[in-house]
Parts: structure tokens; sequence; C-alpha cells
């Protein structure tokens, strides 16, 4: 089968022979020479998408054919074809290059879904009503919907809101046989062997099994197409779960809670599967599918884990800012300390995880990338910081440490657990001392905290516990200069008496000049 699909890869990264996990003849005798071939090429327009190997090289390549056991591909460097196995490909271009030839990957990846409308509206006894089906009828008195056959009319005086369109499973909407009327109209296989396979894909994933055989069954008198070997592995699984009738529904039951992330329920159906069926010759089918939702349930927690992550850190800091009774200090050591742990058992509580569960699933956040940068600034309670740690990994900080002799950075290192002790002995200190300072008039932290707004105190905590926390990762350390003193630190006032010009030191910055900020994920 020749397809036109090019395959395109950066030339320049092809400076020698293409390494592969299995060694790969050359089937063109111009594939060595090939000055001709390329020359022709270069010619030539050829757009296309990157190709890359599992052995770290990029191909340039046109796909000539593509079946069950892999690709043929002529090299666009010297015209030499190639054939490759599947597993020479990285994941992510096998599946996108079966899914251009219309090759099967997984049959179970996921539920089949349909975009639909979902209305809300009062009913005639004025209670709320979620409808979701298919627009059949839509005019500036009433809207229509149909699901299963069933049309529901709306008035739309009634209609709380703009209806919207959602996603949801096939068969919430439509019946079986309309589901297969549909896509049978949509492929028209005919004799096209593939197409039949394609359809009996769909129809096992609605579990129109007989149906499926059926199309199974002509793909084969057709020749079984690309996948003949995989035409037979369907038909086979098709028929096991024909004759295993009960434990066939009962596996499609734990792949549409899967879909639907009921983890919780489908963990039960696996274990009662489990208990029913201990020797059930669907045991291959019921592995896979339990397989599947561990990987589902890892995939959803990590990016819910994540969002909760950020959005119970404010919440918290906004609660233990809004206490009154709480005093600076006692609000800095939670941020460093406990601040944490309030977090990961609220999620836990809110999404009925253990804690250690929590933290493993936000650890996964990097693997699996689902966070996005986030910043947040210590505002004008910078200063309550002290110096090193306002300007810790930042630039002016780099740039001061380099001024420092040789050692002192060495020094600094063997210091951190010091410092965090003697911070733990300074708010303790000035806990039991005065609200107002003896130096230059300034406030004290407990001063400044007790004044601040609520919205300030939050922010400031949210900015400590990325910070000091242990639990986020900071990725970036700024600095924006005091705005009342314009980053010097003080200002210039005329002395009364004197007359002299003298300096005060910044009531805002308290001489530290700058406001830190992060950016955290």
């Amino acid at each position: 089968m020749s397809f036109k699909s090019i395959i395109v890869v950066f030339a320049g990264l092809l400076s020698g022979a293409l390494c592969f996990s299995t060694p790969l003849q050359a089937q063109d005798p111009s594939a060595e020479a090939g000055t001709s071939t390329e020359k022709k090429i270069a010619s030539e327009e050829i757009q296309g998408v990157t190709l890359r190997l599992r052995s770290g090289k990029f191909l340039v390549a046109e796909l000539l054919e593509a079946d069950e056991e892999g690709l043929r591909v002529r090299r666009l460097d010297n015209g030499g074809e190639i054939s490759l196995r599947w597993d020479d490909l990285m994941v992510d271009d096998a599946e996108r290059i079966k899914a251009q030839s219309n090759l099967l990957t997984d049959l179970d990846a996921s539920e089949v879904m349909i975009r639909v409308l979902r209305a809300e509206f009062r009913n005639k006894t004025g209670a709320k009503q979620t409808v979701e089906g298919e627009m059949v009828e839509s005019n500036k008195d009433r809207l229509v919907l149909q699901k299963k056959g069933n049309r529901i009319t709306i008035e739309r005086s009634r209609l709380l809101g703009a209806p919207k369109e959602v996603e949801v499973p096939i068969t919430d909407i439509l019946r079986k046989d309309e589901i297969y009327e549909r896509k049978l109209e949509e492929l028209a296989p005919e004799e096209d062997a593939e197409k039949h396979v394609l359809l009996a894909a769909h129809l096992i994933r609605v579990d129109l099994l007989e149906k499926a055989k059926l199309h199974l069954t002509k793909a084969q008198e057709l020749g079984g197409g690309a996948q003949p070997k995989m035409v037979e592995g369907m038909l086979k699984r098709v028929d096991d779960l024909i004759a295993n009738k009960e434990q066939a529904d009962l596996l499609a039951e734990i792949t549409i809670a899967k879909n639907r992330n009921q983890f919780a329920k489908a963990n039960e159906l696996c274990a009662r599967f489990e208990k029913e069926f201990p020797n059930s010759p669907l045991a291959q089918e019921y592995e896979s599918r339990k397989q599947k939702v561990a990987e589902a349930r890892e995939t959803y927690f990590v990016k819910r884990v994540t969002l909760d992550w950020y959005d119970q850190m404010w919440k918290i800091a906004d609660k233990i800012a809004g206490d009154t009774k709480i005093s600076f200090d006692e609000a800095q050591s939670l941020a460093e300390g406990e601040f944490g742990k309030l977090v990961r058992e609220s999620i836990g509580k809110k999404r009925g995880l253990e804690v250690q569960e929590v933290e493993e699933f936000f650890r996964e956040r990097e693997e699996r990338k689902v966070w996005k940068p986030r910043k947040v600034t210590y505002g004008n309670g910078s200063w309550l910081l002290g110096s090193r740690a306002i300007l810790k990994d930042t630039k002016q900080g780099a740039a001061q440490e380099a001024k420092k002799p040789k050692g002192a950075g060495a020094a600094n290192k063997r210091n951190k657990e010091y410092e965090k002790r003697l911070r733990e002995f300074l708010r303790k200190t000035r806990s039991k001392g005065p609200e107002t300072s003896s130096k230059a008039g300034l406030e004290t932290p407990a001063a400044w905290w007790k004044k601040a707004s609520r919205a300030v105190r939050k922010q400031w905590l949210v900015a400590y516990y990325a910070d000091k926390g242990g639990d986020m990762a900071v990725t970036f350390a700024g600095l924006n200069p005091c705005l009342t003193c314009s980053g010097r630190g003080f200002l210039e006032v005329q002395d009364s008496v004197s007359g002299k010009v003298v300096r005060n030191r910044c009531p805002t910055c308290h001489g530290e000049r700058f406001k830190r900020f992060l950016r955290y994920h």
C-alpha cells in the first residue's frame, strides 16, 4: 500500500548511518551513493512532520507502506528503502503514524463520546433540572433536545443561562441501533476490509459485539486488510466476550467507571470480578482493564491533586491570616512547618485519599508536567525576612556573594541550620518584647502584622510557604525596588532644628530596598 504522507526530520542531524535496535537492510541499490537521488529530492518541495527513532536518531523519509508489523520508508538523504518495526520508533510517533494509516492501536483507550447541549432550567414545579441531548429544534420560544429517541421541549423563559456544549458518553444519548446506523453510514465500508475493522473496533467499545463479529468476519473474507493478525485476535476476543456475556458485561462496567473517573467504583467492580470469576476465560481481558484503571487513576489524581494543592494553600493561608489571635511569630512558624501538613490533610479529605497518596501524586507533577508556573510576592512585608533571605537566589544576591572572600559561600551552607535555629530564637524573643521598635522608630514585625490587611498577610504566608516550606519548587527569585524610597533604603528630609538634610530609614522597606517575589510550582 502506498501513501503520500511524507515524514521529515532535520537532515543536518543525519551526518552518518542511522543506528537501530536491529540491523536494517537497504533495499535500494542507490542507498549508498544516492547523489542523483539527493539532487532530485532537494529539487522537490516536500513538507511533513518529525519521525524520531528510539536510538536517538532522526529520519528523513517518505512513508511507503504500513501494517501491523511495522512500516517501510524511503530515505530522503540517499533514496534507500528500509523496513522498521513499530518498536523502533518513539511511542508518540508510532501512534501518530498508525492513526494516519488507519491502523488500530488500543481498542479500550477511551469511551466513545459525543458532543451535545447541556441545558439547565426550572421545570413546571420550579425545581432545577439538567438535560443533555442533541438539538433538533431551536427558536425564540423553545429549545428541543433529543435523547435516546425521546424529545425534551424546554421553554426558553425557563432556561437558567445559555445551554453549553459538552462531551458525554455516546451511550447516554443514542440507542445502540442509532450508534450502529450512524457509524455504518459514516464509514460506508462496502468492500474495504480496513473500514470493516475500524467499524468493528468502534462497535466493541459500545458493546455491540454481535455486530462487531459480523464486520470482522467480512474483513477476513476481504483479506484482513493491513492487519490480518489483529483481525484474527479481535475475532477471538469478541467470541470470548459473547460466550461469557455476564463477565463481559461486568468488564464493560469497569471500563465505563474508569472513563468517568469513578475509580472507587471501578476498583469495587474489579474486586467483584475477582471474587465471582476466579478462573475466568477472560482473565487476560480483565487484567488489561484493571491495569488501565490504575493508570487512569494515577493520571487523573496527579492533575487534580496538583490543582488542589495550589487552591488549598491559599485557603489555609487565608484562614491563618484571618485569625487575629495568631501572632506574626506563630503564623511564620506555621508557614514553615505545619502548613504543608494542613494542605495534605485537606486534599486527602476532599479526594478520599491517604496523605501518602497525596504526596506521591503531587511529586509526580514534575515528571508529567501538569503544573503551571505561578508567581507570588512578599510585597511590603519583604523586610521581615532580613537582608540575606531577601537576596537569596536573586541576581543582586549573586552579585553580592561574588564580592565576598572565597570560602564564604561554603561557610554559609554550613550555617543554614544555625540560621534556622536563630530565626526561631528571635521569634520567641520578639514575642516577649514590646510592639514598638527602638530602632529608628520603625515598626516591629508584630506591629506590622497586626496592622496589615488580611489579604496582605495571606499573600505573605503563601510566599513564605512556597519559599521555605519545602513542598514547592522555586524556579526564580527576583526583586522589585521599594516604591517609597525608589530602592535606596532611605528618605532624605530636612531637620526642623538644624536645617540640615538627614537620611531616615525608609518606613516601608525598613532600609532593605527591595520587595522579593517568586515564581514557583
